[in-house]
C-alpha cells in the first residue's frame, strides 16, 4: 500500500496531476525526503498542506511554486508564507543556503524551468 511504503522510504517521489493529496504526513519517516513534480497547475496538489509547513520546503522557484506548485495551497491556508521558504533550489546546488544539516523532514517542489530541467 502506498501507507506502507512510504513507512519503509527515505525519499518519496510524487508525480501526479490531481488534485488530491497522495500521502499523508503521518506515513513518512521523521527525516524523509519528499520530491513533488507533478504535472503543475493552478488546481494541482499533490501533497497535505501540513507537509509543506512543517518541512523544510525548497522550491526550483519561489514564483512558480506560489502560483502552481505545492507553495500555493499552503499560502492559501494561510500556514506558511513565502518568508517561511528555506530555499530555491540553485541557493542549494551552489550552496548558498544549506541542504539537509540534520534528521528534519524535507520537501522539494518541483514545478519544472528550463535551466534546471
Amino acid at each position: 500500500t502506498p501507507h506502507e511504503l512510504c513507512r519503509r522510504s527515505d525519499v518519496v517521489f510524487t508525480q501526479t496531476p490531481g488534485s488530491d493529496v497522495v500521502l499523508e504526513t503521518r506515513w513518512l519517516r521523521p527525516h524523509a525526503t519528499v520530491i513533488a513534480s507533478g504535472s503543475d497547475q493552478p488546481t494541482k496538489q499533490e501533497l497535505p498542506v501540513d507537509l509543506v509547513a512543517s518541512a523544510t520546503y525548497v522550491a526550483d522557484l519561489v514564483k512558480q511554486t506560489s502560483r502552481v506548485g505545492e507553495l500555493r495551497p499552503a499560502l492559501a491556508a494561510g500556514v506558511m508564507t513565502e518568508a517561511d521558504v528555506h530555499a530555491e533550489l540553485g541557493d542549494v546546488v551552489t550552496g548558498a543556503k544549506p541542504g539537509r544539516v540534520g534528521d528534519e523532514m524535507i520537501v522539494v517542489d518541483l514545478t519544472g524551468t528550463g535551466a534546471q530541467d
